[in-house]
């Protein structure tokens, strides 16, 4: 379910947890590990009528900061894998587009600026042992957007992760717009 409520080629690097940055460095290996962008995600910021700053948190190999990058919007990406930033800039620089790419965990992250739009494609999964950090990051986005900014959250629709997204937005934040509410369907082989 979505919701949606340059820079040169060179990555910064953060503080992160290295176990992590390793076991995704590893998967990284497989080039294009996930595929193409959701197809729904790219119909939806094809549409949207507002170009602008893309903060893309947990962007792995740069799938979706690359298409959302050739529409036109400025991205930075954000991800604990060096090998993933490295891909999706030397993908970037061959397709001719400026993506700033940031090496770090994202809930250490703290941009330098206020931002258009937050990306978090899957990397809000709402488990009892993530929930409080999950909320915690939701939350530090949120305060770095741009009046009239956009949320846009791909999460698995399990469980009671969509109940417990909406009651968090509703109890933390009160009136927000749901621009889009849609299924997507997406298979992942590895």
């Amino acid at each position: 379910t979505a919701y949606a409520l340059n820079v040169g080629r060179h990555a910064v690097r953060h503080s992160s947890d290295r176990q992590t940055m390793v076991e995704y460095d590893r998967h990284y290996r497989t080039p294009n590990l996930f595929g193409k962008p959701y197809k729904e995600l790219a119909d939806f910021f094809k549409s949207y009528p507002k170009r602008g700053l893309v903060l893309d948190l947990g962007c792995g190999q740069g799938r979706d900061s690359i298409a959302l990058a050739k529409l036109g919007y400025k991205v930075t990406a954000v991800d604990n894998s060096v090998v993933g930033i490295e891909q999706m800039l030397n993908e970037s620089k061959k397709k001719g587009l400026k993506i700033k790419g940031i090496t770090g965990d994202i809930y250490d992250f703290i941009p330098s600026s206020k931002t258009d739009i937050i990306l978090l494609d899957s990397m809000i999964h709402f488990g009892k042992k993530e929930i409080k950090k999950e909320k915690l990051l939701l939350k530090r986005t949120i305060a770095i957007l741009k009046r009239g900014g956009l949320i846009c959250l791909c999460i698995r629709d399990s469980g009671k992760r969509v109940r417990i997204i909406k009651s968090f937005m509703f109890e933390t934040y009160g009136n927000w717009d749901t621009l889009n509410d849609s299924l997507l369907t997406y298979t992942y082989v590895d």
